[in-house]
């Protein structure tokens, strides 16, 4: 039987560069000519310097990477050891880390209407360590995949859900497999 294929999640950039079905690499530098072992289309952010690149072409053995932003919003790592990690006011993007364990992204109880957030499994890892998003006060909820809860868990590797405010007592989202 043939392996199950994965969904796949195209992005556009904040320039509206429309990038499809690229996998991410998160670094902590800049990408350069020796690496040529990605995709077309794949997506570099430097979390050291906020600065996100594009593989443009790969022709005898050297890369060609466009930057497409120098200011990106924070991103943070969550890992296991940081788990539960509780949402900080600056968060916008949040890439986990569940190699080690699960992990537990505790949300805002009271969040600000139209707050956006986007969680995602840049590892890998949710089929085997699940990620959970909640609201720890019981009393805010998300709405995604079709229903309505205080808690929903990414558990499918590369998983994400994009999240919006639409209240002060409620998160919509979007699951993304």
């Amino acid at each position: 039987m043939a392996p199950k294929q994965q969904a796949v999640t195209d992005y556009v950039t904040p320039q509206g560069l429309y990038v499809p079905n690229p996998k991410t690499i998160i670094a902590k530098r800049n990408p350069g000519a020796t690496d040529v072992n990605y995709v077309l289309g794949t997506l570099w952010v430097n979390k050291t310097l906020g600065t996100a690149y594009i593989m443009t072409a790969s022709v005898a053995g050297v890369a060609t990477w466009a930057v497409i932003s120098d200011s990106l919003l924070p991103l943070t790592v969550v890992t296991n050891a940081l788990s539960p990690y509780v949402v900080q006011p600056q968060d916008r993007y949040i890439a986990t880390d569940s190699t080690a364990g699960a992990i537990t992204i505790d949300l805002p109880n009271t969040p600000q209407v139209g707050r956006t957030l986007t969680i995602y499994d840049y590892t890998g890892q949710a089929a085997s360590h699940n990620i959970t998003i909640s609201t720890p006060g019981g009393s805010t909820t998300i709405t995604a995949a079709g229903t309505s809860a205080t808690s929903k868990t990414l558990s499918t590797a590369y998983e994400s859900i994009n999240l919006t405010a639409t209240s002060t007592s409620n998160y919509s989202g979007q699951i993304i497999t």
